[in-house]
């Protein structure tokens, strides 16, 4: 692949701030996983979210964070014991967001996702405590 000059410095100035970027990819991170734990879990982690970056931000904003290059380079920078989640997170997020289309990103709909991938979650964990 082929990557032009405008976009290799871009990615270069994402990349040198991505670790300012940690606090919010790791507020994004707990609204993506919470999905698995269920609908009270994933309400806390919405008002974390809220209360760490602003009432602007919504379950759909932190998804849409986290699919994005940004949060894969905040989750490659951070600690070792953090960078599977956020890894995961990262792809998950990718998975949810390409059903936006089909215009259901309701708290059910997303926990069906999360828990058909979730066996995806436990090798990325195993994997980074090896």
């Amino acid at each position: 692949m082929v990557t032009s000059k405008a976009l290799a410095q871009k990615i270069e100035k994402q990349r040198q701030a991505a670790p300012y970027e940690l606090p919010k990819a790791r507020l994004c991170t707990d609204v993506v996983l919470s999905v698995q734990m269920g609908e009270s879990e994933f309400e806390l982690s919405i008002k974390r979210l809220k209360d760490g970056l602003g009432n602007n931000w919504s379950h759909v904003s932190a998804f849409q964070f986290m699919s994005g290059r940004q949060a894969k380079l905040a989750a490659e920078c951070s600690r070792t014991d953090e960078q599977a989640s956020m890894l995961f997170a990262h792809q998950l997020a990718e998975v949810f967001c390409n059903h936006v289309s089909k215009g259901d990103l309701g708290f059910h709909a997303l926990r069906a996702i999360a828990l058909a991938h979730s066996a995806q979650l436990d090798s990325f964990v195993k994997d980074a405590t090896n």
